[in-house]
C-alpha cells in the first residue's frame, strides 16, 4: 500500500553498463536514464531495483517523471564499509522517486562477494538496516 491505495509493481532489475561493459565499473545511470526510462515506462514498468547506490538525483528525476520509482540497493559487497549506507540514505531519502531501500544481492549464498559465513553475512545486513532506520525512520 502507497498513499493509502495498493500499489501493483510491475517492475524490472535495471544495471545500466554498454554492451560488453562490466559491473559495476562501467555502470552509467546518466548516461542510460533519459532512453532507458522512456522504454521502461512505455512497458508498464513504474518500479525498478537497482544493484548499486543510485544517488544522482538528475536521474531519480527522470525517472520519476516517467512514473517509475526506485528499489535503491545500498550496500550488497562486502568490501566495502558497511557505514556508507548513511551517505547514501541522506543523499537521496527525501526524493519521491525512492520507495524502499535494498540491502544485498543473494548474499544468502555468495558471501556477500568476499566469502563471508552467512552469518557473518546476515549481521552486516543487520547492521546497515540498522543505519537505514536510523537515517530514514
Amino acid at each position: 500500500v502507497e498513499g493509502g491505495a495498493p500499489l501493483h509493481i510491475k517492475g524490472v532489475n535495471w544495471n545500466p553498463i554498454p554492451i560488453g561493459g562490466t559491473h559495476p565499473a562501467q555502470l552509467d545511470y546518466g548516461a542510460y536514464v533519459r532512453d532507458d526510462a522512456r522504454l521502461m515506462s512505455e512497458a508498464g514498468v513504474n518500479v525498478l531495483r537497482t544493484y548499486e547506490a543510485l544517488t544522482d538525483r538528475a536521474v531519480l528525476d527522470q525517472l520519476w517523471q516517467h512514473g517509475i520509482q526506485v528499489i535503491n540497493t545500498l550496500w550488497s559487497w562486502a568490501g566495502e564499509p558497511v557505514d556508507q549506507v548513511r551517505g547514501r540514505v541522506d543523499a537521496v531519502k527525501d526524493h519521491p522517486a525512492i520507495l524502499m531501500w535494498s540491502l544485498g544481492n543473494e548474499w544468502n549464498y555468495n558471501g556477500c562477494y568476499t566469502g563471508l559465513s552467512v552469518d557473518d553475512c546476515a549481521a552486516l545486513i543487520g547492521e546497515a538496516a540498522r543505519m537505514i532506520k536510523e537515517r530514514d525512520p
